[in-house]
C-alpha cells in the first residue's frame, strides 16, 4: 500500500454519508474563496458516496478512478464541466490528483482494499473533517450575527418612523428603500447601516437652529417646537450686541468651508448647507470620535442656553 495516499480515517461516528451532507452544508462558505458551486458539490458527493465505508477507515486509501465520461454520463454534465469542478475541488483543497492529467484512471483493490489508485483521492477531504466542521461553525455563528443585525436595522427603522419626523424617514428611506434587509448578508454594510440610522436618532434628540422650546433649560432633551425661521429665535443679550452681529455674518457654508472632508462628505452636495445641517454633521461626528451626546451637548450648547 502507497503509505502516502492514506488517510487518518473520520472521526468516532462519522460516516462518509454525514461527510458528504457537511461538505454540502458549508458549500456558501463564508468568502468567496471558501464557495463551491452547486456542480461541484454534486461531484464530490458522487465520488464520497461511491466508495466503501472501509475505505474512511484509518491509514487507508480512498480515492476513485472512475472514468470522466462515465462520471459525466451518470452526472448529466458535460466533461468539461466535470474537468471544471474536479479542479474547482483541487483549489479548495477536497481532492488531489494522483495521475497525469488526460491520462487514463486506473486503481486496484486487493482484499477490498484499495492498494493503487492512478485518478483522484479524496484524502484532505476526510483528514479536513475538522477543518470542515469548524467553518460551518464559523458560517453559523456569521448568520446569526447577520440575523442580530437585520433586526437592529428594522427596529431603528421603526423607531424613526414612530418619531414622525418627516426628514428623518425621508432620509432614512433612502439609506434603506421599504425598510428591506433579507437580501444584505454583508455584516460590514449592516453595520454601517445601522450607525447610520443610529445617528438619524441621535439627531432627532439634539437640538438645532431651527427648533426651540416652550420652556429653555440646561436639559438638552426640553420638547423642542419645529419653526420654519431659526434665526427669529435666537436670543440675543443686549450687552453682547456687537459680538452677535459679527456672529451672525459668519454662514453656513463658511463653516462647511473650514471642516475636513469626512465632515464635509456629510453635509448636503445638491445644495448649500444650512445651520440645521451643521448640526445634524456633528452629531454624527460625535460618534466618529466616541463623544457621547450629554457630552457633545453640554460643550457645544451649554453656554447658549445658559445665556
Amino acid at each position: 500500500m502507497s503509505i502516502s495516499l492514506a488517510h487518518d480515517g473520520l472521526p468516532p461516528g462519522i460516516t462518509h454519508f454525514s461527510l458528504a451532507d457537511l461538505i454540502e452544508k458549508i458549500a456558501p462558505g463564508t468568502c468567496r474563496a471558501e464557495h463551491l458551486s452547486a456542480t461541484a458539490v454534486r461531484v464530490l458527493k458522487h465520488y464520497l458516496l461511491g466508495c466503501r465505508s472501509s475505505d474512511f477507515e484509518r491509514d487507508k486509501i480512498c480515492g476513485v478512478w472512475e472514468q470522466p465520461q462515465t462520471t459525466a454520463q451518470t452526472l448529466r454534465i458535460s466533461t468539461k464541466v466535470l474537468h471544471n469542478a474536479e479542479a474547482e475541488l483541487e483549489r479548495g483543497g477536497f481532492i488531489e490528483r494522483t495521475h497525469v492529467p488526460h491520462a487514463r484512471r486506473t486503481g486496484q483493490r486487493r482484499d477490498g482494499v484499495i492498494v493503487n489508485l492512478a485518478g483522484f483521492s479524496l484524502r484532505p477531504v476526510i483528514d479536513g473533517y475538522g477543518r470542515w466542521k469548524a467553518r460551518l461553525e464559523a458560517m453559523e455563528l456569521h448568520e446569526r450575527a447577520v440575523a442580530s443585525l437585520r433586526h437592529e436595522v428594522v427596529m431603528l427603522g421603526r423607531h424613526i418612523r414612530a418619531t414622525e419626523a418627516g426628514g428623518a424617514i425621508e432620509q432614512a428611506e433612502r439609506l434603506l428603500p421599504r425598510g428591506r434587509v433579507s437580501r444584505i448578508e454583508s455584516i460590514e454594510k449592516l453595520e454601517a447601516l445601522k450607525a447610520s440610522l443610529e445617528a438619524l436618532l441621535v439627531q432627532l434628540d439634539l437640538p438645532s437652529g431651527d427648533t426651540k422650546s416652550s420652556v429653555r433649560t440646561e436639559e438638552i432633551f426640553a420638547p423642542n417646537i419645529p419653526i420654519q425661521d431659526s434665526s427669529k429665535n435666537c436670543t440675543r443679550a443686549p450687552s453682547a450686541q456687537n459680538v452677535a452681529d459679527r456672529s451672525a455674518a459668519i454662514t453656513p457654508a463658511m463653516a462647511a468651508s473650514l471642516a475636513s472632508e469626512d465632515y464635509r462628505a456629510v453635509l448636503p452636495t445638491v445644495r448649500p448647507p444650512g445651520w440645521p445641517d451643521i448640526v445634524e454633521a456633528s452629531a454624527i461626528a460625535c460618534l466618529w470620535h466616541g463623544i457621547s451626546q450629554p457630552a457633545w451637548a453640554s460643550g457645544a450648547f451649554g453656554a447658549r442656553y445658559r445665556s
